[in-house]
């Protein structure tokens, strides 16, 4: 068997096993469909505070850059 063939057959498992991961994560997030979405909700509104306190924190050190400049 060339090496050629060994990378198809590499490449094919490789597919399969990501196809087969994607199914089984698809049936576990449909499955608890509700709890997903309230998990998301959650990191949604972190982001938007983390968003909020990076650009507070921005708006501080620019004010600051100004005042020693």
């Amino acid at each position: 068997m060339g090496a050629d063939a060994r990378q198809l057959i590499w490449g094919r498992g490789i597919s399969l096993l990501a196809r087969a991961l994607a199914y089984f994560l698809s049936l576990i997030l449909f499955q608890y469909l509700d709890f997903t979405l309230f998990l998301l909700k959650r990191l949604e509104y972190r982001m938007v505070i983390l968003v909020y306190w990076s650009s507070v924190l921005g708006t501080q050190i620019k004010q600051a850059d100004r005042v020693t400049s």
